[in-house]
């Protein structure tokens, strides 16, 4: 059964046995941990900047114990966690990263990644990525070189680039199985500089993910550019279901996209992470994401990003070697040598 066939579906069985829904949590696949939310750049793109949302979030950085906790709980769960570390900062700012990196690697019970600007994947950090073989990264770049400046504020194009080359030296070295992914979000590009990013590096690193622009409301602008046919009436979002982000001072939220932490469940340090995956505020927002009624506050009131359910991925064939996924919101390139015909 298609992806958004299976969400239509549930959305149309569960309502009729909130019982279910309440006492009965579907498993936690999917973790975030935000080792701080403390950022070297003020990208022009980037919700954390939005004054309306933001200040109502202290700066600061996860403490040592309280992560080693976190991940220890997770990992008595009976079944592998896709986990990144990562959410609203830049987490290789953390000082014990590394550390950080290295223990959960060591557990061998997730499926390892990170999200990063790349200005600070230093010697120590790639040799840290190869030594316990995360499994995927993916670099925000956002055009290149000048474009790349103007909208990721305090970046630098070629020392970025020349870190990404010395992370792929690495892997080749070592032989790693790394996914490793270049981000484009597009908000003021051309055509043409969305074409000459893609052809810079697609043929360099694993996939060229090119991703909408999300307004602090989180509604997607300009939907036609990434749905062939965008769903007009809101449809139920799975999130809820499968993913918890845990804030580095504890909070709880329920969207890679509400980084301002409006979606409050509760905080790990007071509850623990299966205590609040089984709680009421899940199970309340599990429940109006099915009726699609939320409340005016919460994150997800205007929110478009649940269109990625229903999106059914697709393989567009481009050229004689590139091939195109429509995965969620990202439209996924990836250079191939010989490409299948249809």
């Amino acid at each position: 059964m298609k992806k958004g066939s299976l969400m239509n579906l549930a959305q149309r069985i569960l309502p009729a046995f909130p019982g279910v829904v309440k006492h009965v949590p579907p498993p936690l696949k999917a973790v975030a941990i935000e080792p701080t939310n403390v950022c070297n750049l003020r990208c022009t793109i980037c919700n954390s900047q939005c004054p309306s949302l933001y200040p109502v979030r202290k700066k600061g950085y996860m403490k040592w114990e309280e992560y080693k906790n976190i991940i220890d709980e997770l990992a008595q769960l009976p079944h592998r966690i896709s986990l990144g570390l990562n959410f609203g900062g830049e987490g290789l700012i953390h000082p014990e990263f590394c550390k950080m990196l290295e223990y959960a690697a060591s557990l061998k019970k997730f499926n390892l990644g990170f999200h990063t600007n790349g200005l600070l994947l230093n010697s120590e950090v790639i040799s840290t990525i190869m030594k316990t073989q995360v499994d995927r990264i993916s670099i925000s770049l956002d055009g290149l070189r000048e474009k790349h400046e103007a909208i990721r504020v305090h970046s630098n194009f070629e020392k970025v680039e020349a870190n990404i080359i010395h992370l792929l030296e690495a892997r080749n070295q070592h032989g790693s199985k790394l996914n490793l992914s270049v981000n484009l979000t597009v908000s003021n590009h051309t055509d043409q500089e969305i074409e000459e990013f893609i052809n810079y590096w697609v043929k360099r690193v694993s996939q060229v993910c090119i991703y909408p622009y999300e307004t602090e409301d989180l509604e997607i602008l300009q939907p036609e550019n990434f749905f062939d046919q965008p769903t007009i009436q809101r449809n139920f979002c799975s999130n809820p279901f499968f993913y918890m982000a845990i804030l580095w001072n504890g909070d709880v939220t329920t969207c890679c996209d509400d980084i301002a932490g409006r979606n409050f469940m509760g905080n790990v340090h007071k509850k623990g992470v299966r205590a609040i995956w089984k709680g009421k505020s899940y199970s309340q927002l599990r429940l109006a994401a099915l009726k699609k009624e939320f409340h005016p506050k919460s994150a997800c009131y205007k929110c478009d990003a649940w269109k990625k359910v229903f999106v059914e991925n697709s393989r567009i064939i481009k050229g004689k070697d590139m091939k195109v996924t429509y995965s969620g919101l990202a439209k996924i390139y990836e250079h191939v040598s010989t490409v299948p015909a249809n």
